[in-house]
């Protein structure tokens, strides 16, 4: 069973990845590889394809040369609520259950195109990865 720290962690992969898939899509409707995108993101290329397979309602997926990925669905209209939906295992206790009901109910008010203007609006923080070199975090402003 995932821990919270995993959950929470799915869930901000997801929305960066739904993020840097925007930005590029805003350049050319082209497929984006998924080595691009984990590095505009700040998220592992494996971390990246877990949270893309978790997320195939929202995206197209081309094989071969030229391929990668691309948005299919405008960020308007994904909530952060569909996105946990797809990413997060909730556990299935009673106690729980309040909890999740009220979490979703604001998750649903809660877009994922918010983020880019929250993002407008706030710096990320400045960090380093294990090899040194500066990430590229996919919600700083272009």
């Amino acid at each position: 069973m995932p821990n919270n720290y995993m959950m929470r962690t799915r869930l901000d992969y997801a929305v960066r990845l739904l993020v840097a898939l925007y930005h590029f899509g805003l350049k050319s409707d082209r497929f984006t590889s998924m080595g691009q995108l984990a590095t505009n993101a700040g998220i592992s290329l494996q971390a990246g394809e877990y949270v893309a397979v978790c997320l195939r309602q929202f995206i197209d997926r081309q094989k071969g040369p030229g391929g990668g990925y691309r948005l299919n669905t405008k960020l308007q209209d994904i909530s952060i609520k569909d996105v946990a939906d797809k990413v997060l295992t909730k556990i299935d206790n009673g106690m729980w259950q309040q909890a999740y009901q009220k979490i979703d109910a604001m998750f649903a008010k809660m877009k994922v195109s918010d983020f880019i203007e929250l993002a407008k609006a706030t710096k990320p923080p400045h960090r380093k990865n294990f090899r040194g070199a500066q990430p590229r975090p996919c919600l700083q402003s272009y």
